[in-house]
């Protein structure tokens, strides 16, 4: 039985998965964002940490009356990816699997 190389790339074609996908990226950019804008703020002489960022997009996902069902759930598993690497970039896990694979 042959393999059929362009099975895969019916998933691109599909709209929902689009609009999940969106969603989980919009998350992921938001947590980014905030977490670089966080980063090197100090409230009340403590230094904030950028993987708040992250938290903040789960949080708001959370109580945003905008967001809702399967998209808010979306939303927040892109938080928790931006949590997820900021954690790695903190630990240094980022830079070793670069020069690990460079």
């Amino acid at each position: 039985m042959p393999i059929d190389a362009t099975a895969g790339f019916d998933k691109l074609a599909d709209m929902r998965f689009n609009k999940e996908a969106a969603a989980v990226v919009g998350g992921l950019l938001v947590g980014e964002a905030s977490g670089y804008m966080i980063d090197g703020t100090t409230v009340f002489g403590v230094d904030l940490p950028p993987e708040l960022g992250g938290v903040l997009v789960i949080g708001g996902a959370e109580y945003a009356p905008a967001v809702s069902g399967r998209v808010k759930r979306e939303v927040q598993i892109g938080g928790a990816s931006a949590v997820a690497l900021s954690l790695l970039e903190r630990f240094g896990v980022r830079d070793a699997l670069t020069e690990a694979v460079a």
